[in-house]
C-alpha cells in the first residue's frame, strides 16, 4: 500500500477526524525520523499530545482523516497474502517447465513458504484483535441501548425535562450509529481477511498470462518474468 508524504506548512493546526466524522484533535507538528518514516503529532481534544504514523492519515477535502491502525493492518494483509500464494504457484510452474534446478527450487520454496506462514500468523493475530474490537463494539451498542431505555423511563416519569431528554437522546443515537458503522465495516474486513488466509482470494494473473500458444523457450522466459513481477509487488 502506498504511503503519502507530507510537509507541515499546509497542514499546521488543521482538524483531524476519524473515518466516521468524530473529531480527534488538530495537527501541531510533523516529525520525520528518516526518509521513510513520518509521524504527525496531534493535540487531542482532552489536551493530550499523541503521535500517529503519516500512512494512517489521508486528506479529505478540507479536513484530515485518521484511519484505523487495525483496519490498515488487515487491508495490507489482504493485499499481500494473495501475492505470497501466487509467488509459490509461479515457482511450481517454473519447476514444472524444468527451467529451475532442484536445489534452487527447494531453497526458494522454503523461502516463499516461510514468508506465507509469517503473513498468515500475522493475519491470525490481526483476526484475534478484530474479534476483540468487535466484542467491544457489541458491548458498547448494548450499553447505549440500555441507557436509551433508562433515559426514556426517566423522561416518562418526568424526572428529566423534554429539552434535556432530546439532547441526550440525539447524542446517544449519534454514538450508536457511529459504533454500528465501525462494527459493520470491521466485520467486512474480517470476512475478507479470513478468505485470503484460506486462499479464497486469488491474484489476477494479468496480461502476462496469455492464452496464445508459445514455444517452450518463450514459456520459460515468461515464467521468470512472472515470478520477478510478483516478487516486486510489495511483499
Amino acid at each position: 500500500m502506498s504511503e503519502p508524504s507530507f510537509t507541515l506548512a499546509p497542514f499546521f493546526n488543521r482538524e483531524v477526524e476519524d473515518e466516521y466524522g468524530f473529531k480527534i484533535g488538530k495537527i501541531v507538528f510533523l516529525s520525520t525520523r528518516d526518509s521513510r518514516s513520518e509521524e504527525f503529532v496531534l493535540e487531542a481534544l482532552n489536551g493530550d499530545f499523541v503521535s500517529c504514523p503519516s500512512f494512517l492519515m489521508k486528506q479529505d477535502a478540507e479536513k484530515f482523516v485518521l484511519m484505523s491502525p487495525l483496519k490498515h493492518r488487515a487491508e495490507r494483509l489482504i493485499e499481500t497474502i494473495p501475492l505470497a500464494w501466487r509467488k509459490n504457484q509461479v515457482l511450481h510452474e517454473i519447476s514444472g517447465s524444468k527451467g529451475l534446478p532442484s536445489e534452487l527450487f527447494v531453497e526458494m520454496e522454503k523461502e516463499f513458504r516461510d514468508e506465507l506462514e509469517r503473513l498468515k500468523t500475522e493475519a491470525q493475530d490481526t483476526l484475534k484483535s478484530i474479534e476483540m474490537e468487535l466484542d467491544k463494539h457489541a458491548r458498547t451498542i448494548k450499553e447505549l441501548n440500555s441507557i436509551s431505555i433508562r433515559l426514556q423511563v426517566e423522561h416518562g416519569i418526568n424526572r428529566i425535562d423534554t429539552r434535556s431528554f432530546l439532547e441526550v437522546k440525539d447524542s446517544l443515537e449519534r454514538g450508536q450509529r457511529r459504533t454500528e458503522s465501525m462494527k459493520g465495516d470491521l466485520e467486512k474486513v474480517e470476512k475478507r481477511l479470513r478468505n485470503v488466509v484460506l486462499g479464497e482470494t486469488p491474484v489476477a494473473e494479468g496480461p502476462l498470462f496469455s492464452r496464445q500458444p508459445v514455444s517452450a523457450k518463450q514459456k520459460d522466459a515468461e515464467l521468470v518474468v512472472r515470478i520477478q513481477e510478483v516478487s516486486e509487488r510489495g511483499i
